[in-house]
């Protein structure tokens, strides 16, 4: 008889390891766990932090203050840094039957005076969220659609563009652990998609639509509803959202995508990591986010025609049609002469400099 229940108990836990989405009961409204196969813990990953505003001679010292569910965090202190990547992260356990999780972020800047704070839009400078660890998304002062971007916070959203309010820009994402690995939290498997929440699928593309379900989920989309990702812009920047899922960008916030390519052994061809920051700030400032990306150095020429510069684009910015950048970047040339000294173009149409139809390039010589 013992050994009958102890095959009956091994079925079982064989049956239950095994279960279809459909196996896994659905329960909508109340849940004493969330999530029954792990200890929920939530991260907060830092991934930018940009001074738009001068403070304290562009040398400043940050640091960041985090609450979650009241529970005091406080970073490093990141000494005179203006622009600061990947920098910070911040997890806690939090409690499985309790489904929003409340979150304050704070950024300070360190002075001789003590800490002043500093502005990253939100009621009073400060960043109020609720994150669902039944959705895995969050809403509050940042949200899917919204006019800065989904994980990032600007402090210019309360129109100081032109009046120094310390305003920074702060980049980051909230994540909980998930015993699948696929990012998409229990809850939303088994109630909403009806998958496996053992599984990882987030790399398969349920609906045919060429996007994974991963990234639908993520952006509020249907992963089981054919859209047509390859035509659809939401956010007019005429970057679809299949070319926003292959440049990791926000399909509901506008982007300009910039290759910059110069002439070895040219003097001041190349460009600094400070003067691309330079550039980005007008652009951030009005939630426009400017990608700008370094591509490789081109054989030094004295003077460049305008058909060589349509050979420099065909080879080096198309690379003969091997990639699929025409229509998502636009193309910056330096080269050492060119005459006119600085013109835009079209790559696609005969060599013409001035502005026409399809024009998504310039070339500036650094010699004039």
């Amino acid at each position: 008889m013992k050994i009958l229940k102890l095959m009956a108990i091994i079925m079982t836990i064989a049956l239950w390891l095994s279960a279809s989405p459909a196996e896994f009961s659905k329960n909508e409204d109340v849940m004493n766990d969330y999530d029954p196969l792990v200890d929920v813990s939530v991260t907060l990953e830092f991934i930018a932090l940009r001074a738009i505003d001068e403070i304290d001679g562009n040398e400043p010292d940050f640091f960041l203050k985090v609450f979650i569910d009241g529970e005091e965090y406080t970073s490093p202190v990141w000494r005179n840094e203006r622009y600061i990547y990947n920098f910070w992260n911040v997890s806690r356990n939090v409690d499985d039957d309790k489904e929003i999780v409340e979150i304050e972020i704070q950024l300070f800047e360190l002075g001789e005076n003590g800490s002043v704070l500093c502005d990253i839009g939100g009621e009073n400078n400060s960043l109020h969220l609720k994150y669902s660890i039944k959705t895995g998304r969050w809403n509050g002062d940042d949200f899917i659609g919204d006019a800065s971007g989904y994980g990032r916070a600007n402090g210019c959203d309360d129109g100081s563009i032109y009046v120094n309010e310390r305003d920074c820009e702060l980049y980051f994402n909230i994540y909980q652990n998930d015993f699948d690995g696929d990012g998409i939290p229990y809850w939303m498997e088994v109630n909403e998609y009806g998958t496996n929440p053992t599984i990882n699928d987030g790399s398969i593309d349920y609906d045919n639509d060429g996007l994974p379900t991963s990234w639908e989920w993520r952006w509020g989309f249907n992963p089981f509803e054919y859209e047509n990702h390859y035509v659809l812009d939401h956010d007019n920047d005429s970057i679809t959202n299949f070319e926003e899922y292959l440049m990791s960008s926000d399909p509901f916030r506008k982007d300009v995508f910039l290759e910059i390519d110069y002439m070895d052994n040219g003097e001041g061809c190349v460009v600094t990591n400070k003067a691309i920051e330079m550039l980005k700030n007008p652009f951030h400032r009005r939630n426009i986010i400017f990608h700008v990306e370094i591509g490789e150095a081109i054989p030094f020429d004295s003077f460049t025609s305008q058909q060589e510069v349509l050979e420099i684009y065909k080879n080096h910015f198309l690379n003969n049609g091997a990639n699929g950048k025409r229509s998502i970047f636009h193309y910056g040339i330096f080269v050492n002469d060119c005459f006119p000294t600085g013109y835009s173009f079209a790559g696609d149409a005969p060599a013409f400099w001035g502005y026409g139809p399809g024009t998504n390039s310039f070339v500036v010589s650094i010699s004039q």
